[in-house]
């Protein structure tokens, strides 16, 4: 008999005859708490070996028990017949885990071989070393205690080690067991639990390091399927003893209150490892209301996918909670899990469909958490970098074999993540901190009589500020801090002499580069929002700390907080924001600052501008970047951050698939571009986007400033008309195609150009294709005097002249090739008096993609200059190889075939004899993309290029790089000698004949060097003969053909670009 006034929270026996365990109400209701003491009286049966179980109950709780029964065959009924995916639904038949033992590792003499082990403690901010040493000395002697216990031997042990920075205490110690697979976890839980007994802070608890593959040997096991979870948790970890919860969902078993709760489907959590996949799958069920019927609701099927790639820490947390042991696998990822879900009617529902879109949808929030119909906060979720799996043990235990143990099981699992992912294998015990953010549903009981248990909705947040004032919107940057923020900007502007700082855009811009800073420190993750916001003691203090330090030296504070994000990017810093900052602070050098972007640097068309990513749950700030700058950021932008690069990505950085997201992750999207973006206080419109950004996903963004009227000083709608006439163009993709004209990356030349001196020459046209539109063998073509083309190869620092350059100009673009004869015709010109008709450049009407208003003088914009580089072979360039030459012959198939085979032995040759043989390493780094003339260094020079540390690492990469591109895109490089990669040009001279060409290489592809040299003194290869010529990218077989190379010495001005005829068949 057992008398108590609450129930214990379990009861269990073990029959002699049978292995099952039974488990007795292991979560009581509240209807049985509530009436005071209860009696329960257990008898053996005499009939069988299993247990029964009899209660006295009054004839009210028979009452209330029945409804319970009830309602559980209800539950049952709704298992059976709800659409559960097939993998959870197998679970309630429990499939049996066998674990194969595995032995402590031997040496070849039988004698067991010592692991590593190491122990690690964290000294705290405001702990004496006096305190730490005491700990560590306590813990060895604990550690060394249960180890023998445990029949473990401990054959060596260091002397403690202080890392450099003077916070991190370590003892290494060398131990031996006969079977670590059995008693590694329970021999760290009984240490873990020890010393937890003695009067210790939560955060001064240590941290026990494992990595030898020794003590986790290779298991041949693919998959851990359908292990059932607990609960599983998002939280930070604020430092080795304490881990802050920002959001929880319960699993487990089927509890006797769970309809009163809202439970009324199967609530079980399911973790899936699938290791060859490097994937961790959690799978659960949930009702939620249908999105397109708002009185229908729907099955859930809810899967959060986890990359193992992702994981940056493993931690295996063990602690006693109310007498059980609680056993959870803490991940600290990189980039945080996706959330998936797919929904389906009722079969209860009288249409018994399935709703339109039931594919896996991405979903940026959670609606379920420890009951049923609670919503998580997506910053709860995204923003939180570990990912907690508490095990359902007593589930595990159910379903292991008879031979197999739960210290087993969780050594197996691993071993499996160890060799996976590469990280080390961290034990500890940490303390739980509940900082929930989200909307939240508590139990209460009906005031009247207690008979009935509501649930109450209640918006909880863990920062200092009210939440439910405030939901919905980011409010750290309260009255108070802006106050601070705009009084330091105030001061900054008084100092300057210039009257352009007196305006109130100046000073905001000045706050701004302050709070944006701020702004993107916050948004690194929810531990550093927890540390700073969760008490206005510690954030107010700050902000104005920083505050002064900006009015006493402003570009020294904003490297120094540039420098804070930047050590928050690497991994977690070592100490506190506040005191990071000060050490940043102090250690910061306003030269180094200055010397990342220079003058010089901005004199070169380089720019630098703030760059936002956006992800379909947040807005982060990466920083700033240098880029080579555009025709708008040299008109437009005021300063760094009044027009700003933004890119959109998923949250683990990848580019975004419409396809897989959810109708409201793509309503998110297109409302940013529509309606703009707010950060830091400032509202960013949509201005618009190269092509290229178009294929990475990217825009430009411009600040919305308002005057003092409240009208917009200038619109981005106004620079955009202002740039060009884009509304004669006929449709939406033209038009975004001739808008990313003006944002296209380039550099200026010095030298404008005047309206007389650019002309107009006509378009070479014959011929017309299926659509009856004329060939223009010349488009996009255009012509440039060898003088203004060497002029501009000087500015661009060029070693020769080039023989074409890809430009922007006003409305036109395309490529400019060199033409002698115009120089002969403006000498002549100028002989006459007539130098108002001379000509620089000569643009073609296949060239003029829209209509600019001209000023008098516009600038010619260089995107790229004519030189030649390697070729490579690539996966759908040999497909299109092998399938043309075997229609031709199985003879020509067969030498293509070796070709190819000969260019990768011969690639790898090269690469493998770079290591060691000097004239393949001077050869291997003269055809790199270097900043330096290699020329320098020579044969003779002394210089031995395989055992000097620097090009040997250079060496290294390259050829990792090389057999990393073969593995994954069949890159294989052919000689120079063999092929190049140039632009393409028509011939003025119409010489050239149809199926020939000209081309005339030179014999470095190295586009650094000194003077120009000048357009009769190149000396180049002229190619002769059959040459196979191809485009990139090549998609059909069309686009791979065979001319004929012939030498023409009227074309040989012409190097480096390959010359196409002005004539077609």
């Amino acid at each position: 008999n057992i008398c108590s006034r609450y129930w214990f929270p379990c009861l269990m026996y073990l029959s002699e005859y049978d292995r099952h365990i039974q488990l007795l109400v292991p979560d009581i209701p509240e209807i049985y708490r509530r009436k005071g003491p209860s009696i329960s009286m257990v008898r053996r049966h005499p009939n069988h070996g299993s247990s029964r179980i009899y209660r006295r109950k009054s004839r009210r709780k028979e009452k209330e028990e029945r409804k319970i029964n009830e309602s559980d065959r209800r539950i049952l009924d709704f298992e059976n017949n709800a659409t559960i995916p097939t993998e959870i639904n197998n679970t309630r038949r429990r499939e049996s885990i066998a674990i194969e033992a595995c032995e402590s590792p031997r040496d070849e003499n039988g004698n067991l071989l010592s692991i590593p082990i190491k122990l690690e403690m964290e000294r705290r901010e405001d702990e004496k070393d006096n305190r730490t040493l005491e700990l560590m000395n306590l813990y060895r002697a604990e550690f060394i205690e249960v180890a023998n216990k445990f029949r473990i031997l401990i054959v060596s042990e260091e002397e403690m080690q202080i890392i450099a920075d003077g916070r991190r205490y370590i003892i290494l110690f060398q131990a031996v067991c006969a079977d670590w697979q059995s008693t590694l976890t329970s021999f760290l839980c009984k240490f873990l639990v020890g010393i937890s007994w003695n009067q210790i802070a939560t955060d001064e608890r240590p941290v026990i390091c494992t990595h030898s593959l020794l003590l986790y040997p290779l298991r041949l096991v693919n998959v851990h399927h359908n292990i059932p979870l607990g609960r599983i948790q998002f939280g930070s970890l604020i430092n080795n003893g304490r881990l802050g919860v920002h959001w929880s969902m319960t699993g487990g078993s089927r509890a006797r209150d769970d309809p009163e709760l809202g439970f009324n489907f199967r609530k079980g959590i399911y973790a899936f490892f699938e290791y060859d996949k490097r994937n961790i799958s959690i799978e659960y069920c949930n009702v939620e209301t249908d999105p397109f019927n708002r009185d229908m609701v729907c099955d859930v099927h809810g899967k959060i996918s986890l990359d193992m790639t992702s994981i940056n820490r493993i931690i295996f947390d063990q602690i006693y909670e109310h007498g059980r042991r609680r056993i959870s696998l803490v991940l600290l990822l990189d980039f945080p899990p996706k959330f998936q879900t797919r929904r389906r009617t009722k079969k209860s529902s009288p249409r018994r469909e399935i709703i339109p879109n039931s594919h896996w949808e991405y979903r940026v929030e959670l609606h379920r958490g420890e009951y049923p119909g609670e919503t998580s906060h997506k910053e709860a979720l995204h923003d939180s970098k570990a990912i907690i799996l508490q095990f359902d043990t007593i589930g595990i235990e159910y379903s292991l074999d008879r031979n197999s143990s739960l210290d087993s099981f969780f050594h197996d699992l691993l071993s499996r993540l160890r060799h996976k992912t590469g990280k080390r294998i961290e034990f500890s015990s940490l303390y739980q901190i509940r900082l929930l953010e989200g909307i939240v549903r508590r139990p209460w009981w009906d005031v009247k009589g207690r008979a009935r248990l509501n649930m109450r909705s209640t918006p909880v947040c863990p920062y200092y500020y009210n939440f439910g004032y405030y939901y919905g919107g980011r409010h750290e940057f309260d009255e108070r801090v802006c106050r601070y923020i705009m009084a330091s900007a105030e001061k900054i502007v008084r100092t300057e002499p210039s009257l352009f700082s007196r305006t109130d855009y100046h000073v905001g811009w000045k706050a701004f580069r302050l709070r944006v800073l701020l702004q993107g420190i916050l948004d690194k993750g929810m531990e550093y929002r927890m540390e700073l916001l969760c008490d206005w003691r510690r954030w107010y203090p700050f902000i104005q700390m920083v505050s002064n330090l900006y009015v006493l030296h402003e570009q020294r504070t904003l490297d120094a907080l540039e420098r804070v994000m930047s050590v928050i990017s690497d991994g977690r810093p070592n100490c506190s924001i506040p005191l990071l900052f000060q050490k940043e602070w102090k250690d910061s050098n306003p030269s180094r600052a200055m010397a990342l972007f220079s003058e010089q640097d901005r004199r070169n068309g380089f720019q630098r501008i703030m760059k936002l990513v956006v992800t379909p749950t947040r807005v982060n700030f990466v920083g700033y970047e240098v880029i080579m700058g555009n025709r708008v950021l040299k008109k437009y932008a005021v300063n760094e951050n009044h027009i700003i690069r933004v890119a959109f990505r998923d949250d683990g950085g990848d580019p975004l698939r419409p396809s897989t997201y959810s109708p409201e992750v793509q309503a998110r999207i297109k409302l940013i571009l529509m309606r703009g973006i707010t950060y830091a206080g400032r509202i960013y419109a949509w201005l618009g986007n190269s092509n290229s950004q178009l294929r990475e996903q990217g825009c430009y963004m411009m600040h919305i400033h308002f005057s003092d009227g409240g009208s917009a000083r200038l619109s981005p709608h106004q620079i955009r008309t202002q740039m060009g006439d884009f509304h004669l163009l006929p449709n939406i993709p033209k038009m975004l195609a001739r808008l990313g004209q003006i944002f296209t990356q380039c550099k200026p030349s010095e030298t404008a150009l005047c309206s007389s001196e650019v002309g107009v020459t006509p378009d070479f046209i014959g011929g017309r294709n299926a659509a009856g539109k004329p060939f223009v063998f010349s488009d996009g073509v255009g012509r440039i005097s060898a003088f203004h083309a060497t002029a501009l190869s000087r500015e661009h620092g060029m070693q020769s002249v080039s023989s074409a350059f890809q430009i922007r100009f006003r409305g036109e673009k395309g490529m400019l090739s060199i033409d002698p004869s115009m120089d002969e015709r403006n000498a002549l010109l100028k002989m006459m008096g007539k130098d108002e008709e001379e000509k620089k450049v000569l643009v073609r009407p296949s060239m003029i993609k829209f209509q600019v208003m001209e000023n008098g003088t516009s600038k010619l914009e260089i995107v790229k200059s004519s030189y030649s580089s390697a070729v490579f072979l690539n996966r759908p360039f040999i497909n299109i190889l092998c399938q043309v030459s075997e229609k031709q012959s199985g003879e020509c198939h067969a030498r293509v075939k070796g070709r190819i085979k000969e260019l990768l032995h011969s690639q790898l040759r090269e690469s493998i004899q770079s290591l060691y043989v000097e004239r393949k390493a001077h050869e291997t780094i003269r055809e790199m993309s270097f900043p330096l003339s290699m020329e320098v260094f020579t044969m003779t020079s002394g210089l031995h290029l395989t055992k000097e540390p620097f090009f040997r690492s250079l060496l290294h990469a390259n050829m990792k790089y090389i057999l990393q591109r073969q593995l994954q895109k069949m890159n294989i490089r052919i000689p120079s000698s063999s092929a190049r990669s140039m632009f393409g040009v028509v011939d003025d001279s119409g010489l050239l004949q149809y199926g020939q060409v000209f081309c005339q290489y030179t014999g470095t592809m190295s586009k650094t060097g000194g003077r120009p040299k000048s357009v009769g003194n190149r000396k180049g290869i002229v190619l002769t003969g059959p040459t196979l010529i191809t485009k990139n990218p090549c998609i059909s077989s069309g686009d791979v053909r065979m001319f004929e190379a012939v030498d023409i010495p009227a074309l040989h001005h012409m190097a480096d670009v390959i010359v196409f005829p002005m004539h077609g068949p």
